[in-house]
């Protein structure tokens, strides 16, 4: 999907929502088998914010990322909900902030130019922090949370790994 859209005559949407879409679902299975599991933890959205919270790397404040607990909030609640439940509709939330424009999904957020290509991200072997995740960034009319696909995508990659090489 990170292939898309192709050009030419066969032009067609980049899938950035159907990326965003795949890794939540992966999340929330995780959350609910592995860790903190559905015995563990009975809510499915307190399991799924705990995960994100505990177990996916994140970078620093300082270096523009979001808090790690008020995006954890905003993946269940503004991205995963309206994808799955919702057909994707444009319906406000609790945890959208005031005077907010609407999140938005990049692909590629800050990942410089010449790195924008999924086999190099699948090969990094430690991200770099000054490619966040989540972040605010200033719009015509205010504010809005942007999620980069590509910085979720290594991110669950890395938590799967991470919790594979644990089982050992």
């Amino acid at each position: 999907m990170f292939f898309l859209p192709y050009k030419g005559w066969r032009r067609g949407g980049g899938c950035k929502f159907s990326i965003v879409l795949t890794l939540l679902c992966v999340v929330d299975g995780i959350a609910r088998d592995i860790y903190p599991t559905a015995v563990a933890v009975d809510d499915h959205e307190t399991r799924f914010k705990k995960l994100l919270r505990e177990k996916l790397f994140w970078g620093p404040t300082e270096k523009g990322w979001m808090d790690k607990g008020e995006a954890a909030k905003l993946l269940y609640v503004e991205f995963r909900n309206p994808l799955v439940h919702e057909l994707g509709q444009d319906k406000p939330s609790r945890a959208q902030r005031r005077k907010f424009d609407e999140p938005i999904v990049g692909k590629w957020g800050a990942v410089p130019t010449e790195t924008q290509n999924i086999d190099r991200i699948d090969r990094l072997k430690v991200w770099d922090t000054s490619w966040p995740t989540m972040s605010v960034q200033r719009t015509g009319t205010g504010q809005r949370v942007k999620l980069a696909a590509a910085a979720l995508y290594w991110s669950v990659k890395r938590m799967i790994q991470e919790f594979a090489m644990s089982t050992r």
